[in-house]
C-alpha cells in the first residue's frame, strides 16, 4: 500500500494549477505588504510602540532599528512581485518566508490566522517547484512543465487543515448554542438583505451550524467531481458573506483563489479546451460566473480593491465553468513525462510535516480549561472567530520595603490595539506584569509585587474574574506550561442564564 501510495505521489502531473496558485498567492502576499505600508502599519506596530508582546519560544527576537521594518516590508513587497512573475521564485519565496515570519514573531498582540497561514503557505511553497511554467523562471531556464503529484497534494493539504480544525473547533458548547454568532449578528442591520433578519432566532444556528458542517465536509466535496460544483459555489458565498460581515483581511480572499488547487492539474488547460470546443454551452457560464461573484462582493460591500476584485472576477468564471465541465482522467495527469520516485527522505520530510499540522491544532485538547478563555492552546489551532472576549484590567503594584500601594492602567502604557488584546489574554496579563516590575525596578523600586485585577466576559456572558487577584505575577515566568493565576471560567451563557427553570 505505501509503495502504491508512493508511485501516485510520484506521478508526474501538470504545472499549471500549480502556476495559477503561485500567481494568485503572490499577488495577495504583495498586497499584503502593500497594505501594511499604505495604512501606515509597519510604524504603528513595529516601530511606535515603546513595548512588543512576546511569544513565549520567540523573546529573543526584536524588531529592526530605526526605519528597519519599513524596508523590510518594502523589500517583501517585491519578493512578492518575484514570486507573481515567477523570477528566481525559490530565493524570493524563502526571503519573504523568513521576512514575513519574523515581523509575524515580534508581536502576539497581532497574531491572526490568515497571517499565520501565509506562514505556512509560504513554507510549503518554497517546497514546490511552482515556478516550472507560465514563470520568467521556465523562460529563462526551461524545464518540463510538469511537477510530482505530491506538490499538488501537499498545497491541497496546507488549505484543508484550516477547514478541517476550524470545523473541529467549532465543536464546543457555546458554538452549539449559537453563541457568539448570535451576539455578532444582532450588530449587523446595516447588511444589505440579511440585516432584516439578524433578530430572527434560527439565524444564528444557520450560520454556526453551516458553518461547521461546511469546515468539515468541504474538502472531500472538493474532491468528489459531482459535488465540487456545489462545494466551490457554496464556499464562494462562505468567503464573500466572511468578507462583509467579519474584520477577517485577506483571508477569505487567499481561501477564494486556493480552491482552484482542488481542481485537476491541468484544468487551465481544460478551461481553454472547452472555450475553443464549445464556447456556445461554456462562454456564457464563465461570464455569468464572473460577474455573480464579482456583484455579491460589491453589492456586500459597496466595493473591492483592486487585488480582491481579480480573485472574484477569475474564481467566479472557474466557478462558471466548473459546472460544464468534463474532465477526462488522460487530461487529470497531463504529462507523458518518466515519474520520479520519491526519495526517501523527501517521504520523511513531508510525512514529518503532516504529522505536525495535524497534532498541534490539537494541542488544546491537552490543557485544562476552556481554550477560548485561559487562551492557552489558542494559538496555531485554527480557533478562527470563534469566541467574543471583552474585559477591564488594573494592576496593583505593591513596594514589599514600604507597603506603599499603586495603581497602574495598562490603557495608559499601551496602545489601543495592544491594549484591546492585552484584556483578554491571560498570558499577555502575566507578561505586562513583568514589564510593570521592571519599570518600577528602573526607577529605584527593585522589589514589587505585582497583582492583576481583571474581569472578563466570554461570549457576551456576565463578566467574571479571569485573573487570581491574590497571585503576584512578578514573580512568575511565562512558559508553556497551564497557568494556575487562571481562575476556571463558572459563569453561564446569558441565554442559558434567562432561560425558564
Amino acid at each position: 500500500m505505501l509503495k502504491r501510495l508512493s508511485n501516485r505521489l510520484s506521478e508526474s502531473v501538470s504545472a499549471k494549477s500549480l502556476a495559477v496558485f503561485r500567481i494568485g498567492v503572490g499577488l495577495v502576499l504583495a498586497w499584503e505588504a502593500e497594505r501594511y505600508l499604505r495604512r501606515g502599519w509597519v510604524a504603528r506596530y513595529w516601530i511606535e510602540p515603546d513595548f512588543n508582546f512576546q511569544y513565549t519560544l520567540f523573546r529573543w527576537l526584536e524588531p529592526l532599528p530605526g526605519d528597519g521594518m519599513l524596508w523590510l516590508f518594502y523589500a517583501l513587497f517585491v519578493a512578492a512581485i518575484l514570486v507573481t512573475v515567477g523570477l528566481f521564485y525559490r530565493g524570493a519565496m524563502a526571503f519573504f518566508l523568513l521576512g514575513f515570519s519574523y515581523a509575524f514573531l515580534l508581536e502576539e498582540s497581532r497574531y491572526l490566522n490568515h497571517t499565520y497561514l501565509i506562514c505556512l503557505l509560504s513554507f510549503v511553497m518554497l517546497l514546490v517547484p511552482a515556478s516550472r511554467t507560465w514563470s520568467l523562471d521556465a523562460l529563462l531556464f526551461p524545464r518540463h512543465p510538469t511537477v510530482p503529484a505530491w506538490s499538488v497534494w501537499l498545497i491541497r493539504f496546507q488549505i484543508a487543515v484550516p477547514y478541517f480544525f476550524g470545523g473541529v473547533a467549532k465543536i464546543n458548547p457555546d458554538w452549539l448554542r449559537g453563541e457568539p454568532m448570535r451576539g455578532w449578528l444582532s450588530n449587523e442591520q446595516d447588511v444589505p438583505l440579511l440585516g432584516r433578519l439578524v433578530d430572527e432566532p434560527w439565524l444564528a444556528y444557520l450560520f454556526s451550524y453551516g458553518g461547521l458542517l461546511l469546515d468539515l465536509t468541504v474538502i472531500p466535496l472538493l474532491l468528489w467531481r459531482r459535488s465540487r460544483p456545489f462545494a466551490f459555489a457554496a464556499l464562494t458565498i462562505f468567503h464573500l458573506t466572511n468578507d462583509r460581515l467579519f474584520n477577517i483581511g485577506i483571508f477569505p480572499w487567499i481561501m477564494l483563489l486556493a480552491t482552484t488547487i482542488f481542481l485537476e492539474p491541468d484544468w487551465p488547460t481544460q478551461l481553454w479546451r472547452d472555450l475553443r470546443a464549445s464556447p456556445r454551452s461554456t462562454a456564457p457560464l464563465v461570464v455569468i460566473g464572473a460577474i455573480a461573484t464579482t456583484g455579491y462582493a460589491w453589492f456586500l460591500k459597496g466595493g473591492v480593491e483592486p487585488v480582491p476584485l481579480v480573485i472574484a472576477l477569475s474564481s467566479g468564471a472557474v466557478l462558471g465553468w466548473v459546472f460544464v465541465a468534463r474532465p477526462s482522467e488522460s487530461s487529470a495527469s497531463g504529462s507523458h513525462r518518466k515519474n520520479v520516485q520519491l526519495r526517501p527522505l523527501v517521504a520523511t520530510l513531508l510525512g514529518a510535516w503532516l504529522l505536525l499540522q495535524t497534532l498541534a491544532p490539537l494541542r488544546h485538547f491537552l490543557l485544562p480549561g476552556r481554550s477560548s478563555w485561559t487562551e492557552e492552546g489558542q494559538r496555531f489551532t485554527w480557533h478562527m472567530m470563534l469566541r467574543s472576549k471583552s474585559g477591564d484590567l488594573l494592576y496593583l503594584v505593591t513596594d514589599r520595603a514600604t507597603g506603599e500601594q499603586l495603581e497602574v492602567d495598562p490603557a495608559e502604557v499601551v496602545p489601543d490595539w495592544q491594549h484591546k488584546e492585552l484584556v483578554d489574554s491571560p498570558h499577555m496579563i502575566l507578561q505586562f506584569a513583568r514589564y510593570t516590575a521592571e519599570r518600577f525596578a528602573a526607577i529605584g523600586f527593585p522589589d514589587v509585587e505585582v497583582r492583576a485585577i481583571s474581569r472578563a466576559s466570554l461570549n457576551f456572558r456576565e463578566p467574571q474574574l479571569m485573573i487570581d487577584p491574590n497571585v503576584d505575577l512578578a514573580a512568575i515566568m511565562p512558559s508553556l506550561q497551564h497557568a494556575d493565576f487562571i481562575m476556571p471560567l463558572v459563569t453561564p451563557l446569558a441565554s442559558d442564564s434567562q432561560a425558564p427553570q
